[in-house]
Formats: structure tokens, C-alpha cells, sequence
């Protein structure tokens, strides 16, 4: 069900200097999916998210992390969260990220 692979680098904080970030994390199984959707991020503003990230509950994340996809490929970047959401049931929990 988590195919791929990414590295996540999630918020920790964010100062008058800019966004602090929590030790980085590699390898982590997850669902990839290019796919594009109009959402809103923290501030209400609407932009474009081309990527969902699918993770396991366990690496649950903060909006404002960052998260890599795709490493060792020629697509490889690395991407804001912008968006979380859900779904659990008695046979699927996961939580969907949102990046642009």
C-alpha cells in the first residue's frame, strides 16, 4: 500500500528568524501521488497543490514541514506541506499531505 519512499524535515517552530525544523527523518514508506488540487493553506489564501503524500499515523507532521519525493530521480524535489487531512477506519488509518 506504501510503495515509495520520502524524507520528511518537520516544523518545529517558526521565530522571528524563520522556520526551525525538527531533525530530519529518511526513508520513510509512503503513497505518491501526482495529482493536482486547488487548497487553501494556513492563511486561507487558494494555490495549486500538484503532489499528496500519503504516510502512515506514525509520522504525523505538522502544515509547514517539508517533505522530499522522488530522491535519486531526476524528479526529485522538495515541497511544503500546505494541507492535512485523514481517513481511518477499522481496516485503513493513514493521513494525506498536500505540498506545493
Amino acid at each position: 500500500m506504501l510503495p515509495h519512499r520520502v524524507d520528511l524535515r518537520p516544523l518545529d517552530a517558526i521565530t522571528a528568524n524563520g522556520r526551525v525544523f525538527k531533525p530530519a527523518v529518511s526513508d520513510v514508506r509512503a503513497f505518491v501521488e501526482d495529482d493536482e488540487e486547488l487548497v487553501r493553506d494556513a492563511h486561507g489564501n487558494e494555490t495549486v497543490s500538484d503532489t499528496k503524500v500519503t504516510l502512515d499515523p506514525e509520522h504525523e507532521i505538522p502544515v509547514g514541514s517539508m517533505i522530499t519525493i522522488w530522491k535519486g530521480t531526476q524528479s526529485e524535489r522538495t515541497a511544503k506541506v500546505v494541507k492535512i487531512s485523514g481517513r481511518s477506519n477499522a481496516a485503513l488509518e493513514y493521513i494525506a499531505y498536500r505540498l506545493v
